[in-house]
């Protein structure tokens, strides 16, 4: 709910530490701009009375020279790491816990190759989904189909 300790006081972005649900509810620190601006958002509503947790994934991305790095997720706990070549340069690793759950994904890439495997990676973490490790691993499956309908 982003509150503090103190009365009527919230904390968001870079500053406060909070559980996150989707990780059993551990306290995560995350410093990037997005988390930022979603828990600016959040903290104002709770503020209004809106009473509503963090529930998005970590998601994370870097500019290097020509070269793109996209996080989605927490790859801590993971037990299994599964890597997609998406072609010259670049590829995705899937990190999955010891339940076969997908918990984060990171790619890198040349320009905006890896965005839209990472988008779905990241809609696939917030479904807590199980995905069968071959069609991760398999640049013949779309990622979208492991998603349900």
């Amino acid at each position: 709910y982003l509150r503090t300790s103190a009365a009527d006081v919230f904390a968001a972005g870079d500053c406060c530490s909070f559980p996150l649900p989707i990780y059993g509810r551990r306290r995560v620190r995350l410093e990037s701009w997005r988390n930022a601006q979603e828990q600016g958002t959040l903290a104002a509503a709770n503020m209004l009375g809106l009473d509503e947790a963090v529930s998005s994934v970590p998601w994370f991305w870097s500019d290097q020279y020509d070269m793109t790095l996209q996080i989605s997720g927490l790859a801590e706990g993971a037990v299994l790491h599964l890597r997609r070549d998406l072609g010259p340069g670049a590829f995705i690793l899937f990190h999955l816990d010891a339940h076969g759950r997908l918990i984060a994904a990171s790619g890198i890439g040349p320009g905006n190759v890896v965005a839209r495997d990472i988008r779905l990676a990241e809609m696939l973490i917030a479904a807590r989904a199980r995905p069968d490790p071959g069609a991760l691993t398999s640049s013949d499956i779309k990622l979208k189909s492991l998603l349900a309908p």
